[in-house]
């Protein structure tokens, strides 16, 4: 049987069509599995990245948390702490909120480091240092002892006198000391030129 019209280069090709598709199938899978297994790798980088991340995110909250704690000698404030919900315990309570508060810091200055040009990377970390420290400074006093009570969380026994708002102003003054003055370090450090 001859094929009419057809060349013989043209059947040399429709020869060959099968053999060329499994040779690109083939291609496309070994590309497509080292593209998985690149992605595998990079994903298991990406997560022993994921846990430095966190180890750095919570480390200077941890030191915050190991520094504030000679405030923990007011009754009042422990007090605060085992009445925040939802855990109800001076433990929990006190570290979530140490190393939960210093996440913002962090976050700022990773931020920083990592999206800003480099020579507007130490104004960009003291700026939202100061910032942050100023909501912390005005808001957090106001949530402990206005904000909480209203909500039902009562936790001191003397009425939240003076005294009270002036240990809660202590306190978070001094954890920002605590936070924002290493970073305030680095952000010195990094605009001194090379």
């Amino acid at each position: 049987m001859t094929r009419v019209g057809l060349s013989s280069s043209s059947r040399t090709k429709n020869t060959f069509k099968p053999l060329i598709a499994g040779v690109s199938l083939i291609q496309n899978l070994d590309w497509l599995c080292s593209g998985v297994l690149a992605s595998t790798a990079s994903g298991l980088a990406g997560l022993a990245d994921a846990r430095s991340a966190v180890l750095l995110g919570i480390a200077p909250g941890l030191v915050a948390v190991v520094l504030w704690s000679p405030f923990l000698l007011s009754g009042r404030l422990r007090s605060l702490f085992r009445r925040l919900p939802p855990a109800n315990s001076l433990l929990i309570s006190y570290l979530v909120v140490g190393v939960g508060l210093a996440v913002p810091f962090v976050l700022g200055t990773v931020v920083a480091l990592v999206r800003m040009p480099q020579a507007v990377v130490s104004n960009v970390i003291l700026d939202t240092v100061v910032q942050i420290a100023f909501v912390y400074v005005v808001a957090l006093p106001l949530l402990a002892g206005d904000v909480l009570p209203k909500l039902g969380v009562d936790w001191d026994s003397t009425g939240y006198g003076g005294t009270t708002w002036l240990l809660l102003v202590g306190g978070v003054v001094w954890y920002v000391v605590i936070v924002a003055v290493p970073l305030g370090f680095l952000a010195v450090l990094l605009a001194i030129p090379h």
